[in-house]
């Protein structure tokens, strides 16, 4: 195969460079700083995936693949940096962006609860939530772990 030049190990970068390394090229990748850069675009300390994104079909649609591509990085890593804690939104309104994501759950079949602000509240007893307010649960969705790096 061929060799590849990658300039940049942001998570474009790294993922080009897993990319080229499980099709066979050789890889040569170049960073400026540390890697994980601590001014780059894709650096912080966690990431978060949810379904959940309003009436954007689309991007509901995408999060399963997502899901498969982030279990197939886990696998080829060894180790899971995630951590399944479920997703949840808080509708305020009608029409809200929660409200939204329900009927976009409904419309493509993700796996939802609906909670009603009691519910909400014995689940996360943090929330003190005004009368007509509710939640949509979704039980898949959590961030990654970060795990300590050295400088």
């Amino acid at each position: 195969m061929g060799r590849i030049v990658v300039v940049g190990a942001g998570i474009v970068g790294l993922s080009v460079c897993r990319a080229a390394l499980l099709a066979g090229h050789a890889v040569t990748l170049l960073e400026q700083d540390a890697i994980a850069n601590p001014n780059s675009a894709s650096y912080d300390q966690h990431r978060m995936i949810r379904y959940q994104y309003g009436d954007a079909e689309g991007y509901t649609r995408m999060v399963g693949d997502a899901f498969d591509a982030w279990d197939r990085l886990w696998d080829d890593l060894g180790v899971r940096h995630f951590s399944n804690t479920g997703t949840m939104g808080i509708s305020q309104s009608r029409e809200d962006y929660t409200s939204r994501s329900l009927a976009t759950f409904r419309k493509l079949g993700v796996q939802h609860e609906v909670l009603d602000r009691e519910a909400v509240e014995r689940t996360c007893p943090q929330l003190s939530l005004p009368e007509n307010n509710w939640g949509l649960l979704a039980p898949v969705g959590g961030g990654t772990i970060r795990q300590p790096h050295s400088r």
